[in-house]
């Protein structure tokens, strides 16, 4: 029954996986997101270094949650291949 409802909505067990996964790192990144915000407001950002390594970690978390958003869509493109 349950792959028969999986069959009708369009989504597959990789798509299924991929949209978990996917839901689970967004909620990460989040977290990653609310704790760089905080190192922002409570370091001393006038150091160089402080400032590029939280650019660098920001724009990491960024990379991942581009990625994590493609993330079911690509599961459909490979279980259709």
């Amino acid at each position: 029954m349950a792959a028969a409802q999986q069959e009708s909505s369009g989504s597959t067990s990789a798509e299924t996986f991929a949209s978990g996964v996917a839901h689970d790192l967004r909620n990460i990144l989040n977290n990653l997101g609310l704790s760089l915000q905080f190192l922002e407001l409570t370091l001393d950002l006038s150091d160089p270094r402080t400032e590029r390594a939280i650019t660098r970690m920001r724009d990491e978390v960024a990379k991942l949650q581009r990625l994590t958003e493609g993330l079911p869509a690509r599961a459909r493109k490979i279980q259709d291949s």
